[in-house]
């Protein structure tokens, strides 16, 4: 368990915008996620997704398979306008000035990054190799452990990916696996 729970890491963006796994989502006000600019370094300001309450709309939208959304995905675009490179202060003006309770929000995934997704609705794009129980606690999903060194089973876990069907892992121990695009943690 290496990283802070709220140490929230973009991912690097590159300039050329095909790379970016983008879709666009609907969500009602109030959305239930925490936006942060990021640094404008290394070409990758803008602002992403830091936290998604697994009270709030984004995740209830998730869970019921209407909405793709993870914690680091880059904003966009609101309501189809370009806000990629736009500042914290003009993307909360857009989304509240919004007439209506729905939102349209493109979003943007990093390459190579897999969308891991927890019962509590809550999504992680995450890099192959970083440890599951880290990103349980990034999710906000609780997980029992007993050994935390893989030999109890205690922390065990049921994933499906879109390839190999179900498997388990021991969340303690294990990390993301390559390859895969979509993990959904079943309760």
């Amino acid at each position: 368990m290496a990283a802070n729970k709220n140490d929230v890491q973009p991912f690097d963006w590159t300039k050329n915008n095909d790379l970016i796994t983008k879709r666009t989502v609907k969500l009602t006000k109030p959305m239930g996620i925490i936006l942060e600019e990021v640094d404008e370094t290394n070409c990758q300001s803008g602002v992403i997704i830091k936290d998604i309450d697994p009270m709030g709309n984004a995740a209830a939208a998730s869970r019921k398979g209407d909405a793709d959304i993870c914690i680091r995905d880059k904003v966009l675009a609101v309501n189809n306008e370009d806000v990629e490179f736009k500042t914290f202060e003009n993307i909360m003006d857009l989304i509240v000035s919004s007439e209506g309770s729905d939102i349209s929000v493109t979003l943007g995934r990093s390459p190579g990054s897999v969308a891991l997704r927890w019962p509590n609705g809550v999504g992680v794009a995450a890099q192959p190799g970083e440890h599951f129980c880290d990103l349980a606690l990034l999710a906000k999903f609780r997980i029992s452990y007993s050994c935390t060194s893989g030999g109890c089973g205690t922390c065990e876990q049921s994933i499906i990916s879109e390839k190999t069907n179900q498997r388990y892992v021991r969340p303690c121990v294990s990390r993301v696996p390559k390859g895969a695009d979509f993990l959904t943690v079943e309760p």
